[in-house]
């Protein structure tokens, strides 16, 4: 119908209605009313029920354990340099020997750090005829102004010659200390017993002050490191027990002490090194670089509960908190709850679940109070 049609045809409305009168008005609008009544009184389809995945909780109690992944290290390491450049005159270690503390591993050509030394030897024995001929003659002069015999501007050139004298040799002396301790830094040798792990150069290459050229392990001990969450750092002490398991040796365990407790969280991942030390194994080969599973012992509590991770979310007043099902009508309650240590991909639960809950395990942040749902 076209907007001049609607408008006349509204206008023809409006004289049907007057011509009628105040009764057809009053059954028109009875119809209006009845009509809209009607349509409230009509039942609402209801909103379908949210697809949840849930888990049953039983009795079976807290984890025994908690692990972490960790890294193998020797209980000692250096990276060896040479404290004065040089050409590699000598370099006969290979990978993986071992080595005793104070072994030759590496030397220098010495020969112009000889020649440095012999020079200032020489030096050094001149300034010596030097001073004791400046000490004489500051003496006679001293003598001879004590009698008057000597004029004092010769009393004072005989003084500064002798300051002179002994201060060229000082200089000297400490010259041929330094040269002679060059020297000695032409050989390098192992500060402890080891292993050479890695060489970082070949012989006859020239190499840097203070440039890696050997990386020395001692493994008579070993290390692991592994890094612990900041909710379970509180947990770890100075000497406490824990096991190492290697993917390389299935069956068998290792034991470990902590030794070191880092206190400087990594800005990455928020957590904390913890050092643990193990003597070398017999029978096996453990080496820097393989990774371990390092697990260690929790007080156990028979009452509490083990959920999924994911299960459990945070409230707007930080509490922590899981959705329990309502197996009478399925709709979910937020259950607050008191949590214990996180083992793998599950934490404990103390407080606020029973044996029997059904409770939601994936999604926890799409759900609200009284959301109707329905179990995958």
């Amino acid at each position: 119908m076209s907007g001049i049609a609607k408008f006349f045809h509204k206008k023809s409305l409006v004289k049907v209605l007057v011509l009628l009168g105040s009764g057809a008005l009053l059954s028109v609008a009875t119809i209006i009313f009845a009509s809209v009544n009607n349509a409230l009184d009509t039942p609402q389809a209801p909103s379908p029920a949210r697809p949840i995945k849930t888990m049953v909780l039983t009795a079976n109690g807290a984890p025994d354990s908690e692990a972490f992944p960790g890294t193998v290290r020797a209980v000692r390491r250096v990276d060896l340099a040479f404290r004065v450049p040089g050409e590699l005159l000598k370099f006969p270690v290979q990978k993986g020997q071992q080595v005793r503390k104070g072994e030759l591993i590496a030397r220098l050509d010495p020969r112009d750090f000889e020649l440095a030394v012999q020079t200032l030897a020489a030096q050094l024995h001149g300034a010596e005829a030097t001073l004791t001929e400046a000490q004489l003659n500051f003496q006679r002069q001293k003598e001879l102004f004590a009698r008057d015999m000597t004029a004092k501007v010769s009393l004072d050139q005989a003084t500064a010659a002798f300051e002179l004298a002994e201060a060229d040799r000082s200089r000297i002396e400490h010259q041929l200390a330094q040269a002679t301790a060059n020297l000695a830094d032409t050989r390098l040798t192992a500060p402890f017993s080891g292993t050479i792990g890695d060489k970082m150069a070949e012989n006859f290459e020239n190499v840097q002050a203070g440039q890696s050229i050997v990386k020395l392990q001692d493994l008579s001990s070993l290390e692991i490191v592994v890094h612990v969450p900041e909710n379970l750092i509180a947990n770890s002490r100075m000497g406490d027990n824990a096991t190492a398991v290697f993917e390389a040796f299935p069956g068998k365990r290792f034991s470990l002490l902590v030794k070191e407790i880092g206190t400087d969280a990594e800005p990455g991942t928020r957590t904390f090194p913890v050092t643990l030390v193990m003597p070398r194994p017999k029978g096996v080969t453990v080496l820097p670089g393989m990774t371990a599973e390092v697990s260690r012992p929790l007080t156990s509590d028979k009452t509490a509960l083990s959920i999924p991770v994911e299960a459990a979310f945070a409230d707007g007043q930080g509490r922590q908190c899981v959705w329990v099902v309502d197996r009478a009508n399925m709709t979910v309650h937020r259950s607050p709850i008191e949590t214990g240590p996180v083992s793998g991909d599950r934490i404990t639960v103390f407080k606020g679940l029973s044996p029997g809950d059904m409770i939601v395990t994936s999604g926890v942040h799409f759900l609200t109070p009284g959301t109707k749902v329905r179990p995958m």
